[in-house]
């Protein structure tokens, strides 16, 4: 069977952007996902021990239901890999068969694989969102105001500016005659009188 010329070219290149759109699916979203759910874990899990030693944290189930959130994120991104491979190879077939066979039924068919992997992507979002939101409320429970001391510290001139070494003192001289003698100390600013 003779294949039209145009339908050729339109199957390529739906072909080569389907596979791009698998190089894409792989380096943005999920793997973003992957490790800000995966970072977010860790700090969480890092801060809540710290607070666990000192034995006054607040707000454990919000921090529990944080963790949870960014395992099911962490888990979905990895299971929608599988099935947003399932849709791409099913794509792949129904264009085949749309351009090359030339199967008009194929046109509109749906991928239940892209569909699924569609509500799993947003469903890895929805559950990062939540984690970050959890884990957030849990830290503001637990740093109560008035006691962070970056904060409230007050600053003294020396953290304002640059350090400055402090004056030095008059240096004695053989007979025991201080080597300024009448003459001022030196300051940072100016330097002694000199006779």
């Amino acid at each position: 069977m003779a294949v039209d010329p145009e339908n050729r070219r339109i199957f390529e290149s739906a072909r080569d952007h389907l596979d791009q759109a698998s190089l894409n699916n792989t380096e943005q979203l999920d793997k973003a996902i992957l490790t800000l759910s995966s970072a977010g874990l860790a700090l969480s899990l890092s801060f809540s021990n710290s607070l666990m030693r000192l034995g006054n944290a607040e707000n454990l189930l919000g921090l529990k239901i944080s963790w949870l959130c960014f395992s099911i994120a962490i888990v979905s991104t990895l299971i929608s890999f599988l099935t947003s491979a399932s849709a791409i190879s099913i794509e792949r077939e129904h264009i085949y068969k749309y351009y090359i066979e030339e199967n008009d039924k194929y046109g509109a068919a749906n991928n239940r694989w892209g569909i699924v992997t569609y509500y799993i992507n947003r469903f890895s979002v929805v559950a990062f969102i939540a984690a970050v939101a959890l884990s957030v409320l849990f830290v503001w429970s637990n740093v109560p105001p008035g006691e962070n001391d970056m904060i409230n510290k007050p600053h003294t001139s020396q953290e304002k500016k640059g350090y400055v070494p402090p004056m030095k003192q008059p240096a004695n001289v053989p007979g025991g005659n201080p080597q300024n003698q009448g003459n001022k100390p030196a300051t940072p600013d100016k330097p002694a009188n000199k006779q």
